[in-house]
C-alpha cells in the first residue's frame, strides 16, 4: 500500500512468527476489554444466533446445517455473557499487517468492533495463514502447526480464557468472519469461508488439534 512502509506479515525470508502476532493482539485487546461495540442489536442476535442461522441456512453440507444447529442449541445468552467483550479489529489478516523494522503495523480499521468476541482476530489470522487457498486444507500449513496451539494458549492465559471457550469461539469466529464477510458485500470470500465451515464441521478433531491448545483427555471427545 502507498505510503506505508514495510512489507506484508511473511513476506520476508523465513517462516512467520505467530508468537509475535498473539503478543500484539494482546496488548491490543487487553487496552479495549470490556468496552461495547456501537450497535443497538444484542450481542447473541448479532455474535451467535445471525451468523450460525445464515451458515445453515445456506450450507449444502448436512454436517454444517446439524453442527449450526446444535451449537446455537447449547449456547445460550448466559454463556455468551460469560465470555468477555473485547472489541476486534474485525479485519485481521496478513495483508493488512505490515512489518518495518521488526516491528508489526495494523492497517484498515473500517470494520473495528463490528465483532467482539475474543480470539476471533487471532483465530482468522492463523486460518489465513495456514490456510491460504481451499487446496491448502489437505495439510492445514503444516510448517506452522506446532507453533499455532502455543500461540492460541499464550493468548487464551492472557485474556484468562478457559479451553472451553477456545473450542466453542473457534466455530464461532468461522460463521462471524462468513456474516462480516457477506454484510460488507464480499461475496468472493464468502465463498471462501463456506469451504473452510464445511471443512471444520466435517473434520473437527483436526480443526482442534491445530487451531486449539493441548486438552486434557476430557476435551477429547466430541
Amino acid at each position: 500500500m502507498e505510503g506505508v512502509p514495510g512489507l506484508p506479515f511473511g513476506a520476508g525470508a523465513g517462516t512467520p512468527d505467530p508468537g509475535l502476532i498473539t503478543d500484539l493482539l494482546l496488548s491490543f485487546h487487553r487496552a479495549v476489554r470490556g468496552r461495547k461495540a456501537g450497535t443497538q442489536s444484542s450481542r447473541y442476535s448479532r455474535m451467535v444466533q445471525d451468523p450460525l442461522e445464515d451458515a445453515a441456512r445456506t450450507a449444502a453440507s448436512t454436517a454444517v446445517r446439524s453442527g449450526c444447529e446444535s451449537l446455537l442449541s447449547s449456547v445460550d445468552e448466559a454463556r455468551l455473557d460469560s465470555l468477555p467483550v473485547i472489541p476486534q479489529h474485525g479485519d485481521f489478516y496478513p495483508a493488512n499487517v505490515t512489518m518495518f523494522r521488526g516491528r508489526p503495523h495494523v492497517l484498515d480499521w473500517e470494520t473495528f468492533g463490528a465483532i467482539d468476541l475474543p480470539l476471533y482476530d487471532l483465530f482468522t489470522f492463523l486460518v489465513a495463514l495456514l490456510i491460504p487457498s481451499e487446496a491448502a486444507l489437505a495439510t492445514l500449513g503444516q510448517k506452522l502447526m506446532a507453533e499455532v496451539p502455543a500461540a492460541v494458549r499464550r493468548y487464551t492465559d492472557g485474556i484468562w480464557l478457559t479451553d472451553a471457550d477456545a473450542d466453542l469461539l473457534l466455530p464461532l469466529s468461522l460463521v462471524n468472519s462468513r456474516r462480516l464477510m457477506q454484510l460488507d458485500g464480499r461475496q468472493k470470500f464468502v465463498a471462501r469461508v463456506d469451504r473452510f465451515i464445511e471443512h471444520y464441521f466435517e473434520h473437527r478433531e483436526i480443526w482442534r488439534t491445530v487451531f486449539l491448545p493441548a486438552r486434557s483427555e476430557e476435551h477429547t471427545s466430541e
